[in-house]
């Protein structure tokens, strides 16, 4: 589930159901899990020269 709070910012959380880790070290593939994600976008604003 997320959430768009801005035109430039969004956040989600969401539980991992699989049997293996996002840390791809970990190979005993026995791990389910809570996540969060944070998105931003950074605008670039340039001025004209002319």
């Amino acid at each position: 589930m997320d959430r768009q709070i801005s035109n430039y910012f969004k956040v989600g959380v969401g539980c991992n159901f699989t049997d293996f880790s996002g840390d791809l070290t970990q190979l005993d593939y026995d791990y389910q899990s809570w996540f969060l994600n944070v998105a931003a976008i950074a605008e670039s604003r340039q001025r004209s020269l002319a």
